[in-house]
């Protein structure tokens, strides 16, 4: 915590965000020093209640590790109090079967990093928004049938490209299938995009998180592509004409996220 007050004495102050209890002041730190590998980031502090670091969020755009342009990643923290010692429920005692690793965020993304040697993907197109019509396609499903987007013109579809890797998709996910459990009825279809990753690993992970909305399998990537997906969660709200109504890259939080999706769908739907 104090190495956070130091940093906040050079950073700029943007403002506050949110309201009532999530209300919290946001610092820019363009130069945190070497310490910090003189990655930028930005700090949000709570602005009720005790000034407690809430999030943290380095400048992506800084960073040359492979991450697909336009990845925000925020680190989050809640429900904290300082300690004077390390509690024991706070220590990590290696297992017998724990393995050692030369990259743990290569490891933890389950290889979605890009590797110095591994080949260019095709570039993306120029990213689709509102008013464009949405690109048809046809990808196979987790249960072994298929979703062809053009089968439900006349619905509200609601696209969303994600990974198991993404901490931010996983994230969103359960809010937004939410969202969309409610708007069923209403005409409205909800598909999940899994980007390169195999069916196993996608079913399993699902089981793990007992989900069972939709996801189809753009296991090379070509669907995003056509979408110009450059980052994910990446999602697209798509009218009853076949066209793109709008697009949100990224998760704000879950009562953001929530309102945001039943303001656009009561919207589209006359709700």
């Amino acid at each position: 915590m104090t190495g956070i007050l130091e940093l906040l004495e050079d950073a700029e102050y943007k403002g506050v965000e949110g309201d009532g209890k999530d209300a919290h002041h946001v610092f820019l730190v363009e130069d945190p020093g070497e310490e910090f590998d003189d990655i930028g980031f930005e700090v949000y502090i709570s602005a009720t209640g005790k000034p407690w670091v809430t999030a943290l969020k380095p400048l992506m755009d800084e960073l040359d590790n492979g991450m697909p342009e336009g990845m925000t990643v925020t680190m989050r923290f809640d429900d904290w109090s300082p300690a004077d010692a390390v509690p024991d429920a706070a220590k990590i005692v290696p297992g017998k079967d724990w393995k050692k690793v030369d990259s743990l965020m290569d490891e933890v993304m389950g290889g979605g990093m890009v590797q110095d040697d591994a080949p260019e993907p095709p570039a993306p197109a120029e990213a689709l928004g509102g008013g464009d019509a949405a690109a048809n396609f046809t990808l196979q499903t987790l249960d072994g049938s298929s979703f062809t987007l053009a089968d439900n013109r006349g619905k509200v579809v609601v696209v969303d490209f994600w990974a198991t890797w993404c901490g931010p998709c996983v994230a969103g996910l359960p809010v937004v299938s939410k969202v969309m459990s409610d708007y069923a009825d209403k005409g409205v279809v909800f598909v999940a995009v899994n980007l390169r990753e195999s069916s196993e690993k996608v079913s399993a992970f699902m089981n793990k998180k007992k989900w069972n909305f939709t996801v189809a399998l753009d296991s090379d990537g070509s669907i995003a592509n056509k979408y110009g997906v450059t980052g994910i969660p990446h999602s697209v709200i798509i009218d009853q004409k076949g066209n793109i109504h709008s697009t949100h890259t990224g998760f704000g939080g879950a009562k953001e996220t929530d309102k945001m999706l039943r303001k656009e769908l009561d919207g589209l739907i006359g709700g």
